[in-house]
């Protein structure tokens, strides 16, 4: 056998050095990139939902005479929310849970809907988003709104 002077073989040492660090590289090119391609709309820290406002009052009000509790609700988040639960409390800690109908709301929508509550006497409705996550409902309670004082609808 006849080898050639000069001309030297990468060490193994050296050559698994060098494909860890290609490794690690394209590990942080993948992790960078993928958020920006990927979009993560199961994460509730981007629900933001809001009783709209006219002239700085709330759009939220109990209508005793027609029995329902009437709400304007915007979604100011970054991902669509699927559809809000309302649970109201009353003084006697009683708490009724309900899906508002037709309450899917798309980034920067508002929407208006009404839910028919019957019940006499002061209570808390506390507004609770919705969304889908990887084919899964996942509620943002973190997320919710809590209105302490209902005011009646004029």
């Amino acid at each position: 056998m006849v080898f050639k002077r000069g001309k030297r073989a990468i060490s193994p040492l050296i050559a698994t050095v060098l494909l860890i660090a290609f490794a690690v590289s394209i590990g942080t090119l993948i992790m960078n990139v993928a958020p920006r391609v990927i979009p993560n709309e199961g994460d509730c820290g981007k629900v933001n939902i809001q009783v709209y406002q006219i002239n700085s009052k709330p759009m939220l009000c109990h209508d005793a005479t027609n029995k329902k509790i009437n709400m304007m609700l915007k979604n100011l988040g970054e991902v669509d929310i699927e559809y809000v639960k309302l649970a109201v409390t009353k003084a006697d800690f009683s708490i009724d849970e309900y899906t508002l109908p037709n309450s899917s709301i798309k980034v920067g929508q508002t929407i208006s809907s009404s839910l028919n509550y019957s019940k006499p006497g002061n209570f808390q409705v506390e507004i609770n988003p919705v969304i889908i996550f990887s084919g899964q409902e996942k509620i943002c309670s973190d997320n919710s709104l809590i209105a302490e004082t209902i005011g009646q609808c004029n």
